[in-house]
């Protein structure tokens, strides 16, 4: 008897909870000569999850992240913090980059994933943590709030 046995090449990724928005807002300081700083008006965080296969002799995999609708306001700094795997799946997980200023061109959060599953859900794969960074008081504009949408791709290593 002959049993052969196809495997093919998987790379899936999705951020859990589907659906999420980030709500990045500046706080208003009771005392003059505070610096300001920007709070979370809901759940900062968010959980990349992936399943990858590799066929015979291919790369590993990075994970990219660029900005690619709307743009960050002057004066101000997104960034994203990758942080290492957590959670129950198995399999060669990829090495998180740490922090990154999202920018509108792709950027290698995660490097290195060989084949693995992290699970679905939170608590699984790696948490996103997004922050706001002031750079430049001085270009700092209330009126130029804006709404950003971010992609994540999986590429050869």
């Amino acid at each position: 008897i002959e049993v052969r046995v196809t495997l093919p090449e998987v790379s899936l990724i999705s951020i859990e909870p589907e659906n999420s928005t980030i709500y990045l807002v500046m706080e208003n300081t009771q005392n003059a000569g505070d610096r300001v700083d920007f709070v979370s008006k809901s759940k900062q965080f968010l959980w990349l999850n992936y399943t990858c296969s590799l066929a015979p002799n291919s790369p590993s995999k990075n994970l990219l992240a660029q900005i690619i609708s709307g743009s960050v306001p002057e004066g101000l700094e997104l960034q994203l913090k990758v942080n290492e795997y957590s959670g129950s799946g198995k399999g060669q997980f990829g090495i998180p980059i740490s922090t990154v200023s999202l920018q509108e061109y792709p950027q290698i959060i995660i490097t290195n994933i060989g084949g693995c599953f992290t699970n679905q859900g939170i608590n699984q794969g790696h948490q996103l943590e997004y922050q706001l960074e002031i750079t430049n008081y001085k270009r700092l504009d209330s009126e130029k709030s804006n709404t950003l949408t971010i992609v994540y791709t999986l590429t050869d290593n």
